[in-house]
């Protein structure tokens, strides 16, 4: 599994408000169909005190996505799949309770983009997307609709002064594409 973290720290007046810092990574899980995966994800979660988690590559089907950690008492998911390709895409994201309640608008594309919003306090709107990309640069064709579909997401929510982290499994090797 290949895991990449970021931690974001707002700033006010020029000095680090530390109380307001929270941490955001992603994952590929190259498949997320095993309880040990699953808890190990949690588990992950807890220990480096992560926020939000974004997971490409789960590899679901309908039935097992739509439960995964429906009920959990710490986070709530979201989750994107489609059953005809479930063994090459699938996307996710993973948040803290204490963040999930800001979740206003989901957007999703063809199982490979999900797009958060949220709206937090002190009137900050906010929007993760993840993108699982294809790993074969000939499908230029998708990856370019794929991306201009990003664009579309960003002029949008620029206009509302949102704050956009974009992350995920990019499979991107931009001297192969060109």
């Amino acid at each position: 599994m290949m895991l990449q973290q970021t931690i974001i720290s707002p700033s006010i007046d020029g000095i680090m408000d530390i109380k307001n810092t929270f941490k955001i990574s992603t994952l590929n899980t190259s498949g997320l169909n095993t309880t040990i995966k699953q808890e190990y994800l949690i588990n992950f979660m807890n220990i480096n005190d992560v926020k939000i988690l974004g997971v490409t590559k789960t590899k679901f089907t309908i039935n097992t996505g739509q439960h995964l950690y429906k009920n959990h008492k710490d986070y709530k998911a979201w989750w994107f799949f489609t059953d005809t390709y479930h063994y090459s895409q699938d996307i996710g994201i993973i948040i803290n309770n204490s963040y999930a309640k800001y979740v206003a608008i989901q957007h999703t594309f063809k199982g490979r983009i999900l797009a958060l919003t949220l709206f937090l306090k002190g009137k900050i709107r906010f929007m993760i997307i993840v993108i699982y990309n294809y790993a074969n640069n000939t499908m230029k064709k998708e990856i370019t609709e794929l991306y201009a579909h990003v664009k579309v997401f960003i002029k949008e929510e620029t206009k509302h002064k949102t704050r956009i982290i974009i992350m995920g499994d990019f499979n991107a090797n931009y001297d192969d594409y060109q």
